[in-house]
This record gives C-alpha cells, sequence and structure tokens, in this order.
C-alpha cells in the first residue's frame, strides 16, 4: 500500500487488481490514511485504485459508514471499480444483505448495479435467512469495457428462476437487461446442490457477451 504523498503504509492490503498495461492497481485495505480523506468506516476493508503514473491513490468506497468493502472488479481502463458491501452507499437498500456497486470514478458516481429484471433491489438470499445453508460473499465480476457484470446468487433475479438454487447472472449496465446464464445448452437450469453453492465464481469477456464461471454439478 502507498500513500497519495509517497509513503508507505506497513499493513498488508487484501485482493488486489491491476488493469491491463499496469497503470491502474485496484486493491483492498485496512489502512486508515493512504488517502488524507476521513474515512467513514475506520479500520474496516476499503477499497482503493492506485494511478501508477500520475502517483496518487484514490479511496473508491467513499461514502461507506460500517462493514467490510470487497474488491471484484476493474475497467480496462481504470474508470470503473466493482465491489461488494453490506453497507447501502445511498441507495434504497432494504435487504439485508451484500450488494454489487460501481464507482465511476470520472463522475465520481456510486451506483448499486445487482438489480433485478424490473431494476428493484435483489431479494434476501437463502444464506441470509437460513443459517443451515452455506453462506458466502456476493461474488462478482466486471467486463473490461465496464458496461456488464455477472454475480452468484441464489435469489431469483428473473422471474423463470424457481429452482432456488444459486445460479450466474449477467447484467448489462446501460439497458438493465438481466440474464440467467448458469444454464444448460438447452437453456434449462442446472441441478440444484444441498448446502454448497452450485456456482462458485465469474469472469466475463472484454464486451461481456462471454461469461466464464465455476460449478460444482456435472454438464
Amino acid at each position: 500500500d502507498t500513500e497519495s504523498w509517497g509513503g508507505a503504509y506497513d499493513p498488508a492490503g487484501m485482493m488486489a487488481l491491476a488493469t491491463p498495461g499496469g497503470r491502474y492497481v485496484a486493491f483492498e485495505s485496512r489502512a486508515v490514511d493512504l488517502t488524507g480523506d476521513p474515512d467513514e468506516n475506520g479500520i474496516r476493508n476499503d477499497v482503493f485504485v492506485r494511478d501508477r503514473l500520475a502517483g496518487t491513490t484514490e479511496r473508491i468506497t467513499i461514502g461507506g459508514t460500517f462493514g467490510d468493502n470487497l474488491l471484484q472488479g476493474i475497467s480496462d481502463d481504470g474508470s470503473k471499480v466493482l465491489f461488494s458491501s453490506y453497507d447501502s452507499f445511498g441507495s434504497a437498500d432494504t435487504n439485508a444483505d451484500f450488494d454489487l456497486f460501481v464507482r465511476d470514478r470520472a463522475a465520481g458516481t456510486t451506483t448499486r448495479v445487482n438489480l433485478d429484471e424490473n431494476g428493484n433491489e435483489m431479494p434476501t438470499r437463502t444464506c441470509r435467512t437460513d443459517w443451515t445453508a452455506f453462506c458466502w460473499e456476493l461474488a462478482g465480476s466486471l467486463s473490461g469495457d465496464g458496461t456488464t457484470i455477472a454475480f452468484v446468487t441464489d435469489a431469483a433475479m428473473i422471474g423463470s428462476d424457481t429452482d432456488g438454487a444459486p445460479d450466474v447472472y449477467a447484467r448489462d449496465l446501460a439497458t438493465g437487461l438481466v440474464e440467467r446464464v448458469s444454464v444448460a445448452t438447452d437453456g434449462t437450469a442446472g441441478p440444484a446442490t444441498v448446502r454448497l453453492p452450485s456456482v462458485m465464481t465469474t469472469s466475463l469477456s472484454i464486451d461481456g457477451s462471454v461469461v466464464g464461471f465455476g460449478t460444482a454439478t456435472d454438464g
């Protein structure tokens, strides 16, 4: 971790992602003095972007007042950063669950992006209400051009999802179109699993047209 004025901070950061070419590096840290601006959530996780060319460090999770914020992705040009948080960041957040947010560094805005096909907030996941179920952080990824996200949830984000199992969804941030992508070639849903999530991780092509995901099921 490096302070915006050039000094080094001892506690190491956590997850880190670099843009192609390595100019921008997004990373997590609990350090409270990397940027010089007030840190509202104290020593909890924040997400930062280091511009290696300009020699500056910018806090991405501005406005979060509690809980940890987890880095999920950064666009290839470094302009947009995806992170997950239990905080609301000013949105009308009532689902008592983690959500995904995109920080537009140029516009200075933070937007909740894991919305369903009708533009409503994600329903509370089963793992937040049924403590016998396996619970995990809300994992997501961002396309290289910053236009599409993919994420894993057992909440139904489209009306046709009725199996209650974890699925991968892709959402176009410009149009709001939500698509379940963890399906078989014929479009049918994969088999539900017990306690363990059937899908674990996601990745996206540069333009968001192709989604990759890991699965614990056959087929």
